[in-house]
């Protein structure tokens, strides 16, 4: 490295014409720069010192480069003119007083990997040492399965990687670099940390003294630790040779370091000293910082880097650093597909196995039952199915709690084609396996559908298949049996699978000895999962392209008159309760996976089911099924009508427009519902139940009439016409007694315009409001099809003498004074101000809700009960 600093340079302003750099320093000839003024002279002066401590061509490269690298600096002149020489009177390095400051850092490093004469036989040496120690690894189990090596510098974290390493550490861990793969080892990068914790030294035998707390000791000093309390060694970031991390806080013991005694005699490099408080001695920490290679056999990579969470996967980002260290096992193994990789591979093995073990007997209470998530368990089936270890999946395959990804999927149906599956023992492993992940699954959907994507057909079709060997024909037979062994409990979503089961069944007797008995005996009661199952097991068998015999028909309409009769749609539901964390979750990013709720049911499925109502002329049931939803209307989960309701009518509605209906059949379903979606869903308007406010203090007549709207209980806005003074009097008494806002609105006479605040009842109206929007979309959404100017529309024939109340939310919506004879009616007060006269002083209410929606002209109402307490 060259530091050239605070050269004081004194010049002749004598120069003579130089025809290039290569004439001061070299022979080769770069091009001429043109420089003007003084700066080239002060290059040449630097050039001439750089030229009494480095060879001339040394020196013209440096030149070269000062003059490429800094040319920006240099004021160019009209006329160029080449670099001359300039003579020299005197170059020292001195203390810098006047000029010009010149600071030049160059950092000479060798780029490429070129042989010396000694690097062939340094290889050799390493390849030796390592095959050596691996072999006594394998041989005799040694204890050290890692070599850590102090290097000469420190780097941060930002900056270690190999190519940013600086002279004999480049050196040192190129060689290791080129020799590591040949050999079956991985070079690593890391921040090596000791940290020693203990009670310092005493300086006057046990006695307190005022210096003994301070943070440093007498000329910088750090304070020795007499007795050590605490002591750890780790590696605190450990990357790869291009900087990506691969672990973090890996515990080590100093005999994995190469040097000897690394910490005997060498200072702290960072010290944290704490005095005597009360009966507590002194104490001192130190901290003892390096970075260092890591060199780790390849096999065992897994070891190393996950030996502390084999037994705790529920730790502090447990699957995080689990995936960092499979992912960077799987990269290095596929840039070494052969023989050579094989090491590699084995530790992605050993990732594996530790993952599979992935069940936690828990005893205590809130704690997680699985360590590692499903995506975790996904990743690692793709990587040992990648890396050919297939042994590995016979326990991987069924340590997931819900569901395989897509991806995991794909890869073990893949290894139909890496098998020969005319070998009995592998045919049997691949069957065990896919075994293992079907039946892991809880519903008959997912189990059949993972089935039929593991074997690539649908497994009920396996038969028609003649490219399919006979035994996976029979394997396939007896899963089937499996997953439809256990039809005693159906969930709302087998209903789809099991139609489209039963209409694949070509014999039927699937359908008449197994599902069919099943589903009768699921329909003993009602309830809202059975309804949504049976909707859609009839709506999906229904449709099927298969011809309806009479004996499917002599099937399917005693279902049909079942689920009409037993319709049951979800009701609300509360709130989940707050989960406490557990003192075995503590990161949070391994938390217990929860199922979400489902879905409501589909109102698309409920028109198909009229339909086909209509088609099997089962008309009753027809009639009954919109009944019956209507009812359901009253007690459904509030949330379900967009979902469950709005989708029934509107397809109604265009059944209606193609002429298909009877609107009388329909007026029912469509009042009631659409009244109860109103009514429910998007509830009465909130109203402030009390708007009164404390009084001011102030006896005056303005603060008399301030005082009658504060403590009215249904007045928010309040403007009164006063002049300058009295305004600023209001002002004085709103701000020192109220939260009242006040503005002055001089557009009208000077008017205070006094508002009482209220954010809770500002945030109920908005999150009303905003149901009462998307409530009037999807009413108006009923009527696309015609447009509600549309006197004859069919949506005003159903609706009736309600059409006006519904499409416009009335029933929901309080009326204000304008609009409701019977509302308060404003007043005006008169207030007197000293000798100017009688001033009369307006004092409007705007916007009075009244405390019920029912209270109109002609109709009876319950008293208002009004609290005249603050909210």
């Amino acid at each position: 490295m060259l530091r050239v600093k605070h050269v004081n340079l004194t010049l002749r302003n004598q120069p003579s014409i130089l025809q290039n750099c290569e004439m001061a320093a070299t022979a080769s000839s770069p091009p001429a720069m043109p420089v003007a003024g003084d700066d080239y002279r002060k290059c040449l002066a630097c050039l001439k010192l750089w030229s009494s401590v480095y060879p001339q061509r040394i020196g013209a490269v440096l030149l070269w480069l000062l003059i490429m690298e800094k040319s920006i600096l240099y004021r160019h002149t009209t006329t160029s003119i080449l670099l001359a020489r300039g003579t020299i009177d005197n170059t020292q390095v001195q203390e810098v007083t006047s000029g010009y400051r010149w600071v030049l850092t160059y950092n000479l490093v060798q780029t490429d990997c070129e042989q010396f004469n000694s690097a062939a036989s340094a290889d050799r040496k390493l390849r030796a040492i390592l095959t050596e120690w691996n072999n006594t690894i394998e041989e005799e189990g040694g204890e050290t399965d890692k070599m850590i090596y102090q290097l000469d510098h420190k780097y941060t974290d930002a900056s270690i990687r190999l190519n940013s390493l600086k002279g004999a550490d480049l050196l040192r861990a190129q060689r290791l670099f080129s020799v590591c793969d040949q050999v079956e080892f991985t070079l690593y990068l890391a921040s090596l940390e000791k940290q020693v914790h203990g009670s310092a030294e005493s300086n006057n035998n046990g006695y307190y003294d005022r210096y003994d707390d301070d943070e440093e000791g007498s000329d910088g000093e750090f304070h020795a630790i007499e007795d050590v309390i605490d002591e750890t060694l780790k590696l605190t970031r450990v990357v790869d040779t291009d900087g990506n991390v691969i672990a973090t806080d890996l515990d080590i013991e100093e005999d994995d370091i190469v040097q000897p005694d690394p910490y005997e005699d060498r200072d702290p490099d960072e010290d944290s000293y704490e005095g005597w408080t009360g009966n507590a001695g002194a104490t001192s920490t130190h901290w003892y910082k390096d970075s260092v290679l890591v060199l780790v056999p390849n096999d065992m990579i897994a070891n190393v880097f996950l030996g502390s969470y084999r037994d705790f996967g529920y730790g502090d980002g447990g699957d995080a650093k689990v995936l960092a260290i499979l992912r960077h096992l799987v990269k290095r193994a596929q840039g070494f597909p052969g023989a050579q990789g094989d090491s590699l591979r084995q530790s992605v093995r050993q990732v594996g196995i530790m993952i599979s073990d992935n069940r936690i007997d828990a005893k205590h209470a809130g704690m997680r039952s699985y360590k590692y998530t499903d995506t975790t368990v996904s990743e690692a089936i793709v990587a040992c199915a990648d890396c050919g270890q297939v042994d590995v999946l016979r326990d991987l395959s069924s340590a997931f709690r819900d569901n395989l990804s897509e991806g995991a999927l794909k890869s073990l149906s893949d290894l139909r084609g890496r098998t020969d599956l005319s070998i009995a023992e592998d045919r049997t492993r691949l069957e065990y396996i896919f075994g293992q992940v079907v039946l892991n699954y809880k519903t008959v959907s997912k189990k059949y559908e993972t089935l039929s994507f593991l074997i690539g057909v649908e497994a009920l079709t396996v038969a028609n298949h003649e490219d399919c060997m006979p035994e996976i024909k029979n394997w396939v037979v007896q899963m089937l049996a499996k997953i439809f062994s256990d039809l005693d409990v159906l969930s709302n979503e087998d209903g789809d699978v099991i139609a489209k089961i039963a209409t694949l069944d070509t014999s039927e007797a699937l359908l008449r000895d197994r599902i069919i008995p099943c589903i009768q005996r699921q329909m003993q009661g009602a309830g809202p999962d059975k309804t949504t199952f049976m909707m859609k097991f009839l709506s999906q068998a229904l449709d099927s392209s298969k011809p309806l015999t009479a004996e499917l028909l002599s099937v399917y309409e005693p279902l049909m008159d079942s689920v009409v009769r037993k319709l049951s749609f979800r009701k609300a539901q509360a709130p989940p309760p707050a989960r406490t964390a557990s003192i075995y979750d503590r990161s949070g990013a391994n938390t217990v996976q929860q199922d979400p709720r489902k879905p409501a049911l589909d109102g698309r499925v409920l028109l198909s089911i009229l339909e086909h109502c209509r088609n099997l002329d089962l008309h009753q049931n027809a009639l009954l099924l919109e009944t019956n939803v209507a009812a359901q209307t009253l007690t459904m989960d509030p949330q379900d009508f967009a979902k469950t309701l709005m989708p029934f009518l509107k397809g109604i509605m265009e059944r209606l427009h193609d002429g298909k209906d009877d609107i009388s059949r329909h007026q029912v379903l469509f009042r009631t519902g659409l009244s109860q979606y109103i009514l429910r869903f998007v509830g009465q308007e909130p109203v402030q139940i009390n708007w009164s406010r404390n009084p001011v203090r102030c006896n005056c007549a303005d603060c008399r009439t301030l005082n009658n709207f504060l403590r009215s209980p249904v007045d928010r806005v309040s403007r009164m016409s006063v002049g300058k003074q009295r305004r600023h009097h209001l002002h004085i008494q709103l701000d020192a007694h109220t939260d009242c806002t006040h503005l002055t609105d001089r557009g009208y006479m000077e008017t205070l315009v006094i508002t009482k605040q209220g954010k809770s009842f500002e945030d109920k109206f908005n999150a009303w409001k905003l149901k009462a929007d998307l409530a009037t979309a999807a009413l108006r959404s009923l009527e696309d099809l015609e447009g509600p100017a549309n006197p004859e529309s069919h949506l005003k024939k159903l609706l009736g003498d309600q059409y006006e109340e519904i499409m416009t939310l009335k029933r929901v919506r309080i009326m204000t004074a304008a609009q409701q004879p019977s509302a308060r009616q404003p007043q005006t007060n008169v207030a007197s101000s000293g000798t100017s006269g009688a001033i009369t002083a307006g004092v409007l209410t705007l916007g009075a809700r009244q405390p019920h929606p029912s209270q109109v002209i002609g109709q009876k109402r319950k008293a208002v009960v009004i609290d005249l307490t603050d909210d």
